[in-house]
């Protein structure tokens, strides 16, 4: 029985071995991935390009220009939006047409006050602007803005000056508590 078992056993293991003869491995290639290597230093490079980024800023000049507002004033603003194009479901049905006007602040709510300024007012905005605001400016030297509020700055684009319609400067919009639109407060300066 052992005799018969053994023999079993090694023929068995023969016939894999002879199937093994017969298996034929494909190309070889060598490894497309990147050492851990050059993985740093590619973040080094990064950094540094985040550097170079942020010396450019230092002579970057906002470039629209607002006057500043004249006397105190607070008004209701509505950000409404018009369709550029048809919004379509996946079958390719209409869901809203192009022209459609719509307010988005009954849909979403804004991410928190944005104050408007320009360079002359950075003063202002130190006094009066409170943590978690978007600060926005209109003109000015960007990056002394940033150092000076400790702050980061964004800068005022075409589109933005558009939508928000930013008549006067230094300025908070501001949507509160169950309110479809913006609170606009200007402020004399």
């Amino acid at each position: 029985m052992k005799l018969r078992m053994l023999s079993v056993m090694l023929l068995a293991g023969s016939s894999l071995l002879a199937n093994a003869i017969e298996i034929k491995v494909g190309d070889v290639y060598p490894v497309k991935e990147k050492s851990m290597e050059e993985l740093i230093a590619a973040r080094i490079q990064s950094a540094d390009m985040e550097q170079k980024l942020l010396n450019y800023t230092k002579t970057f000049e906002a470039g629209i220009t607002i006057p500043a507002a004249a006397v105190d004033k607070e008004y209701a603003f509505t950000p409404w939006y018009v369709l550029q194009e048809d919004i379509r479901d996946q079958n390719n049905q209409v869901l809203f047409p192009k022209g459609f006007r719509f307010n988005p602040l009954t849909k979403v709510r804004a991410p928190g006050r944005l104050v408007f300024f320009d360079e002359t007012q950075v003063d202002w905005v130190i006094e009066n602007s409170l943590a978690g605001d978007h600060l926005v400016m209109t003109s000015g030297d960007v990056y002394t803005a940033m150092e000076k509020l400790k702050a980061r700055v964004y800068l005022l684009d075409a589109k933005t000056h558009e939508r928000l319609d930013v008549s006067a400067v230094p300025s908070i919009y501001e949507q509160k508590l169950n309110d479809f639109h913006f609170t606009v407060n200007q402020y004399a300066f």
